[in-house]
């Protein structure tokens, strides 16, 4: 059964993924077998490897032929995806991980069989709590406000730029400029991530993606099949 525990910049899976769709989305990962070696595709590179990290907006699938995957997501804006790209990526598209940082993941996992346990000994294992990110204080704030909203609305990004006081185009820039991706593209994710609290609160999949500012279900539905190559039933099940 998948397990998920849900941060809000930063979410972890186990899941027994066999065949998942290739995909890309605004998250950076940290992907490991649990107890065998998974299977990659990067921008169609095939490839084994016990453990893996792969940036954000970048083509990918991973899966398993029996047992299970630990998926750890990462928000672009965070300091996780930002030690991530430090210390494994250095510009590069993805890196296969070194045994020794595979095998605390994994040791953590199977001793206590909990993802907070995982959370942690990642937060630990890359020294988040010692990492200061650099970012205009106007894009922080936005990401603050957003964050405090239960939508995301057609007039958000207007918003946005008006509390920064700057143009809609040079806020669109800034926000580039600062985390990475487009600022639409971010905001997409951010309604996912907005649907799931809801659900967590209401149970109900319709409502969450109607506050959360999707026009339907299926919208909601459509978006994270794109985004995550796994159905919206899948993601939510956990």
């Amino acid at each position: 059964m998948t397990e998920c525990l849900f941060q809000y910049d930063r979410l972890y899976l186990n899941a027994a993924y066999h065949e998942p769709d290739e995909h890309r989305h605004l998250l950076s990962h940290i992907i490991v077998g649990a107890s065998q070696r998974i299977r990659c595709s990067v921008n169609h590179y095939e490839f084994e490897a016990d453990g893996v990290c792969i940036d954000s907006d970048v083509l990918h699938t991973a899966c398993v032929e029996e047992g299970e995957l630990l998926i750890c997501l990462f928000d672009k804006t965070s300091l996780f995806a930002s030690e991530l790209s430090r210390r494994y990526l250095k510009g590069q598209n993805y890196a296969v991980l070194d045994g020794e940082t595979v095998q605390k993941i994994r040791n953590v996992w199977l001793d206590t069989r909990s993802l907070l346990a995982v959370d942690e000994a990642i937060t630990n294992m890359l020294g988040i709590e010692d990492f200061s990110l650099s970012m205009d204080v106007r894009i922080q704030n936005a990401l603050e406000i957003l964050k405090s909203h239960e939508s995301v609305e057609p007039d958000t990004i207007s918003k946005l730029a008006a509390e920064a006081g700057i143009s809609v185009s040079r806020f669109s820039h800034l926000f580039k400029e600062n985390v990475g991706i487009a600022l639409r593209r971010y905001l997409a994710l951010e309604k996912i991530r907005k649907s799931y609290i809801h659900l967590l609160k209401s149970g109900n999949i319709t409502d969450a993606a109607m506050m959360a500012g999707f026009d339907s279900p299926s919208h909601l539905a459509a978006t994270c099949k794109r985004m995550f190559g796994i159905s919206l039933t899948d993601f939510m099940k956990s």
